[in-house]
């Protein structure tokens, strides 16, 4: 489909039916000089307007040509009836090796590797686009809608899907502690849905060990907490706030409330989980402290 909310369409050539898309964004009092045709694909270009003016074409990958000052333009899109056909694009770097590419849908599902049909020769070439640019029948209108159903609606379900995870996740720390706290009233409305017995039975010791990581990533969010490394009789401390200015204490300048944290996380032996309202411990040296 033709995007006429994003791009400008610039008029380029000789043809009504060929122009440029510019990112809006990118259009500025100097880029809107009016762009220009690689000369190599020009001539066929042209051609390809002139025998089928029922097509658009539309060069969608325009780069910035330093020596002219003007957009320049190797690759078109083809529509017929704002419905993609095919596209057309120069191949290679270098100018003695430039050829005409043909690709569309039809041009893939012959080939075992990617790219379109390539050749130096311009005839070859709107010969390609002749014979495989036909209009669809209705066998393939009919793949192509049930493929396009199948992926939208997938890309749409999963969109779904992520948005309302996201939304679970921030809710997650209130939602769960709502549960535990409303265990009674909540329990038979769950086992309804199939949750387990056993599982149920486990919330509120899985909710302690939760709600210390739950601390622990809302710490670093907001850049709340220090990490500490033991050095022997001292301690660096890394504020969240200030990572590049950390301070080098001995155990006697500690803050009581940052020593105590340290001493509980001294003699917590899993570096996989979080103690609530202290922190967590990440290596035996490191630690994490809310």
């Amino acid at each position: 489909m033709i995007d006429y909310d994003t791009y400008d369409y610039v008029k380029v050539g000789h043809y009504s039916n060929v122009s440029v898309q510019l990112p809006k964004e990118r259009v500025t009092n100097r880029d809107t000089e009016k762009p220009e045709l690689c000369s190599f694909m020009e001539p066929l270009i042209y051609k390809v307007a002139l025998q089928h003016p029922e097509w658009t074409l539309i060069g969608d990958d325009p780069y910035w040509a330093i020596k002219t000052e003007m957009w320049r333009v190797h690759r078109f899109s083809i529509y017929e009836d704002n419905e993609y056909v095919g596209r057309i694009m120069r191949r290679n770097y270098y100018e003695e090796d430039y050829q005409y590419e043909v690709h569309n849908d039809r041009i893939s599902k012959t080939r075992q590797r990617s790219g379109g049909r390539a050749t130096k020769d311009i005839k070859k070439a709107l010969k390609t686009i002749d014979e495989w640019f036909k209009p669809k029948t209705l066998e393939e209108r009919k793949a192509k809608a049930l493929e396009d159903m199948r992926g939208t609606t997938q890309n749409s379900e999963w969109r779904a899907s992520r948005t309302l995870n996201d939304l679970f996740t921030r809710m997650m720390p209130a939602v769960a502690t709502y549960l535990v706290n409303n265990m009674a009233e909540a329990r038979p409305f769950l086992e309804s849905f199939g949750a387990p017995a056993s599982s149920l039975d486990q919330m509120p010791a899985k909710l302690e060990i939760a709600r210390g990581m739950w601390q622990v990533k809302a710490a670093r969010d907001t850049n709340a907490g220090t990490t500490v490394v033991l050095m022997g009789d001292r301690y660096m401390l890394i504020p969240d706030k200030d990572p590049d200015n950390p301070q080098i204490v001995t155990a006697s300048q500690l803050d009581p409330v940052m020593s105590g944290k340290i001493g509980v996380l001294k003699i917590f032996d899993k570096y996989d989980e979080a103690v609530e309202g202290v922190g967590m411990r990440i290596t035996p040296i490191t630690f994490y402290i809310i």
